[in-house]
């Protein structure tokens, strides 16, 4: 089963690398590689939150960052999920709240 986890992420470069580092994880430790993957979506940070979450996702298979100028949770969470075929689609905040 493949599973795609979608953070969308406004203004949030001091999180963003911990956040990908615990969701990954996770999903390595509960997810086949290849079923699993984790993109962070973001939505017109003026913060250097996509460079953040670019350098922790570097050398980390599994793992992607899209960018788009427009805000909106709704319009990242959908243009994340739009981006990839899955058979689970999940979203999650940057801080892990949700």
């Amino acid at each position: 089963m493949r599973i795609l986890i979608v953070i969308p992420a406004l203004n949030e470069a001091s999180i963003i690398a911990g956040t990908v580092a615990a969701v990954r994880a996770a999903l390595v430790r509960d997810f086949p590689e290849d079923d699993a993957h984790l993109l962070v979506v973001d939505n017109g940070s003026s913060d250097g939150t996509a460079e953040a979450a670019e350098s922790a996702c570097r050398d980390t298979d599994g793992v992607s960052v899209l960018r788009l100028d427009e805000r909106g949770k709704g319009l990242a969470i959908r243009e994340g999920w739009n981006s990839a075929d899955a058979d689970a689609y999940v979203f999650m905040d940057a801080d892990l709240a949700t």
